[in-house]
């Protein structure tokens, strides 16, 4: 019993003195470009989904706005075989706190369908925000929620998009 109460106490201790080394080198997320890789999930109303492989590049400033770029491929359509994207480009207005930036993003988005028998364009545009959770010196956690609307037949079809994944920091 008194092992794991030593045990705590020091697991403890060495989470605070990370926690409070973290916060002070790193209080804000460097300014400049930033590279990630995320999975998205595409949903359209209740009628399922799709998973991509998403490319963000992003240009933080601190507390202003910068260039939003991305595109997402879905894989499984490769097999068919046809390219299916969906790159976006956009701003966004960076809320910097301490250890993260919060993303206000918005700008042209489209869905492309090219390969045997597959060519398709529908173009679209989107609206949400993101996180970036600094985990150490030059890695982030990346999160994106998205509302997109797209053309389609002559209609605006809307999709949720959500996305998960890592970004290399500037340094």
């Amino acid at each position: 019993m008194r092992v794991a109460t030593q045990t705590i106490l020091q697991l403890s201790l060495l989470a605070a003195v990370q926690a409070a080394s973290a916060q002070s080198p790193f209080a804000h997320l460097p300014d400049g470009p930033v590279a990630g890789v995320s999975l998205e999930r595409f949903r359209y109303e209740d009628e399922g989904g799709i998973t991509g492989v998403s490319f963000h590049l992003s240009r933080l400033r601190h507390n202003g706005g910068g260039p939003e770029l991305g595109v997402t491929v879905f894989p499984q359509y490769l097999q068919a075989p046809a390219l299916l994207m969906a790159p976006d480009a956009g701003v966004a207005f960076n809320i910097s706190l301490p250890a993260a930036t919060l993303l206000l993003r918005g700008g042209l988005s489209a869905f492309v369908g090219l390969g045997r028998g597959v060519n398709v364009f529908f173009p679209g545009a989107h609206v949400g925000g993101g996180a970036l959770i600094h985990l150490d010196r030059r890695l982030a956690l990346r999160a994106d929620l998205l509302k997109r609307w797209y053309v389609i037949d002559g209609g605006t079809e809307p999709y949720w998009s959500f996305g998960l994944g890592f970004s290399i920091l500037h340094q």
